[in-house]
């Protein structure tokens, strides 16, 4: 049986801070930097609400699919970034990107498997990837 913990009522908000702590720490680690630029740019999502809220319950559905093994990650990325697809417009996708930009920069290096993450994601939203 599967342990993902996956928020009861997952939002627009939840996905994006899964993607943004999935990419910070798709090197091997949690950078300090990288968690806060994380807060940063869901913050700037939220106008109402507590993005730590959303967060700690995104961190909780990212760190278990680390422990669930397999594909577990792979296969909550594709249902979160679908389902930011479907719900933002363009422009929207667009920010989320440039968000995933800033966060992988924000160690002051961009690992080769951080550029892949964005580029699926990229993909997943609808945009040529070079």
């Amino acid at each position: 049986m599967s342990k993902i913990k996956r928020p009861k009522n997952v939002t627009v908000g939840h996905c994006i801070a899964f993607l943004y702590l999935q990419l910070a720490s798709w090197d091997g680690e949690y950078a300090e930097v990288e968690l806060t630029t994380v807060m940063q740019k869901l913050a700037e999502w939220y106008t109402e609400g507590d993005p730590a809220k959303v967060c700690v319950e995104a961190f909780d559905w990212v760190t278990s699919c680390d422990n669930e093994g397999g594909n577990a990650t792979y296969d909550e990325l594709n249902l979160a970034s679908g389902f930011i697809n479907e719900k933002l417009d363009v422009d929207g996708k667009k920010a989320i990107l440039d968000d995933l930009k800033a966060i992988a920069l924000a160690d002051g290096k961009v690992m080769e498997n951080e550029k892949g993450f964005f580029d699926i994601t990229a993909k997943v939203f609808g945009f040529q990837v070079n």
